[in-house]
């Protein structure tokens, strides 16, 4: 029962890792959809500045979230 529960908690973790991951990729504006859904009056450079740290955060925790989740799926039990 335990193990199941291990599982079903790891799977949870790389779905979400990939979730939040895909969030983040499709609100930046220099390579998701917000950049083709900006007005033309928006300053693309200074909007890019500033999402860059928040994006870049973001992947790296998405894909760590997704790198734990995998390692605890292919931990044994103790």
């Amino acid at each position: 029962m335990q193990f199941m529960s291990r599982i079903r908690g790891a799977f949870l973790l790389v779905v979400l890792g990939f979730l939040i991951g895909g969030f983040f990729w499709l609100t930046d504006p220099t390579i998701g959809i917000a950049a083709r859904l900006m007005t033309p009056d928006v300053n693309r450079i200074d909007a890019m500045n500033q999402s860059m740290p928040g994006t870049v955060i973001g992947l790296f925790g998405s894909g760590l979230a997704v790198i734990v989740g995998l390692c605890n799926i292919w931990r044994r039990p103790a």
